[in-house]
């Protein structure tokens, strides 16, 4: 367990590397394969309010990224682009990695957006050949980290986190993400 003092070292870097930034998050997300890029979503009533297309990797320094995007009808290599922004029904950006920075082993760091999935500031500029581009610019409001130790039960409730092992830092961050990826389709 990380001592209250680690934990305040680490929030003060995060705060430091957002002033070195603007407030800024700007991070670039490309595939070559359709595998490692927006993977089709299969779940229930998925052909009655449209699909959904995920991403979920890990970063170069292990922590996770996730994130998708869903529209309101189906979507094939050959819907055209003004389809796409005509059935646009929301995106995530549930796990979105800082761009270099030093994570601390351990401890997984990601920005928040004020609401779960929204459209607005979402501008989709390409679609080629089963190969969707788009580009959004939002808000996220906190940056959190957590320490997972053995009182971490994912998707689950557990025991309080104890002191030291989770920090906020609450400030108007700008994202800047830009997705040029290949669709998955099931």
């Amino acid at each position: 367990m990380a001592s209250e003092a680690t934990c305040k070292a680490i929030e003060s870097s995060v705060k430091e590397w957002l002033k070195a930034r603007n407030n800024t998050i700007e991070i670039k997300f490309s595939a070559d394969t359709p595998s490692n890029g927006l993977v089709e979503q299969d779940f229930f009533g998925r052909l009655e309010h449209g699909p959904s297309f995920v991403h979920s990797s890990t970063s170069e320094q292990g922590n996770k990224i996730y994130f998708l995007i869903g529209f309101t009808k189906q979507v094939s290599p050959t819907t055209t682009i003004e389809e796409l922004k005509d059935t646009l029904k929301f995106i995530t950006l549930d796990k979105i990695p800082l761009p270099d920075f030093d994570y601390p082993p351990g401890w997984e760091i990601t920005p928040y957006t004020p609401v779960s999935s929204f459209k607005e500031g979402v501008e989709i500029v390409s679609y080629e050949n089963g190969r969707l581009h788009y580009k959004v610019d939002t808000k996220f409001f906190r940056i959190s980290g957590d320490l997972r130790g053995p009182w971490y039960i994912p998707g689950g409730c557990g025991p309080p986190a104890p002191p030291g092992s989770y920090f906020g830092v609450d400030e108007d961050i700008r994202g800047i993400i830009d997705v040029d990826m290949p669709l998955k389709f099931l």
